[in-house]
């Protein structure tokens, strides 16, 4: 990776404390609000520009390479299939089809609208 280790240490630690409210705050809140959102709002809001806090933490955040967070990101969701591997068995095949097309339809119409974009701002296609 491009960064030195200790920057991106920071930044995962930065990353992991934001996470670890956001889980607190699911727990003992008496709204019935995913800690995902929680965690979402919380990390806006430190890294909004004019916070005190927003250049260290896009300072040190953006040291932390993307692969390193997609890798355990997946493993979550390879938990979270596998939990419900046997539900999503019982669907059929005809579920299965209609996963393959939502996916393959979500990445395509993102394409199309990237494309576009790209386009309208004078990127030259590739």
């Amino acid at each position: 990776y491009k960064h030195p280790m200790t920057d991106s240490l920071v930044g995962m630690g930065i990353l992991s404390l934001i996470t670890l409210i956001g889980v607190w705050l699911e727990r003992y809140l008496p709204f019935n609000i995913s800690s995902i959102l929680y965690i979402s709002v919380i990390g806006i809001v430190i890294a909004l520009p004019g916070m005190p806090t927003s250049d260290f933490v896009l300072y040190y955040v953006s040291k932390v390479e993307l692969l390193s967070i997609v890798t355990v990101f997946l493993a979550y969701v390879g938990i979270g299939m596998g939990k419900s591997w046997d539900e999503f068995k019982a669907l059929g095949w005809r579920a299965v089809v209609v996963t393959i097309l939502v996916i393959a339809s979500t990445y395509y119409g993102a394409a199309i609208v990237a494309h576009i974009v790209l386009v309208a701002t004078g990127v030259p296609a590739i």
